[in-house]
């Protein structure tokens, strides 16, 4: 939590989809990129970053993840 868009991108690459449909928040969309430990370690179907604009910077940071959604 709290990561900047340059932290996650260096550790989980360019997101395959960006839904920025809400100006407050931004989620980056991964696919097949996690892994789901209390399921015999397979890959979550999509895994999305959610990041919310702080005021008044606008500076981005992560504040979810929702896995498998």
């Amino acid at each position: 939590m709290n990561k900047s868009p340059q932290e996650v991108e260096k550790h989980l690459g360019k997101p395959d989809a960006i839904d920025d449909s809400d100006p407050a928040k931004v989620a980056w969309i991964y696919e097949n990129k996690t892994i789901d430990v209390d399921n015999k370690n397979k890959r979550d179907a999509k895994t999305r970053v959610i990041f919310n604009r702080q005021e008044p910077s606008g500076s981005q940071t992560v504040t979810e993840v929702r896995f498998g959604s």
